[in-house]
């Protein structure tokens, strides 16, 4: 991300260094170090029979116990059904990919896990996101 956008939204100035300098004129010039581009990670479910239940969702979110708190470098994180495209979607946005690798390590994979092998034994399907990837953004705007 540009210096200049850096500076223009609010999301990302937190993880933005700053550095003030004067010039011979006394002028103070505050520039913007380099900063890090967020980060996006996406799944996506299939709609499968008409199927909209978030039933496995809502489970995971319930087991996860956040309070409202979000996870270390998590900026943005959503949930919901794209009917034209006939999936269920998982957007999220974070300060560093390693953040949200540490979140999906340390948290979210060991209730998947055990979701999985609760549904294996019962017989009930547990399907794997069709689609899932990060990305880098190249831009962003939050009001």
């Amino acid at each position: 991300m540009s210096p200049s956008l850096c500076s223009r939204y609010r999301a990302f100035a937190a993880v933005c260094e700053r550095g003030d300098r004067v010039t011979l004129d006394g002028r103070r010039i505050v520039e913007r170090k380099e900063c890090p581009l967020p980060i996006a990670y996406i799944q996506e479910f299939p709609i499968v029979d008409g199927d909209t239940s978030t039933r496995n969702y809502d489970a995971v979110v319930a087991k996860l116990d956040l309070h409202g708190a979000a996870p270390q470098g998590l900026l943005l994180h959503s949930a919901g059904f794209d009917h034209d495209a006939g999936v269920f979607r998982i957007f999220d946005v974070w300060q560093t990919r390693e953040d949200g690798e540490r979140f999906t390590k340390e948290k979210l994979e060991p209730i998947i896990d055990a979701m999985i092998a609760t549904a294996t034994e019962s017989g009930e399907d547990f399907a794997p996101p069709a689609r899932e990837g990060w990305y880098e953004l190249h831009d962003s705007m939050s009001g």
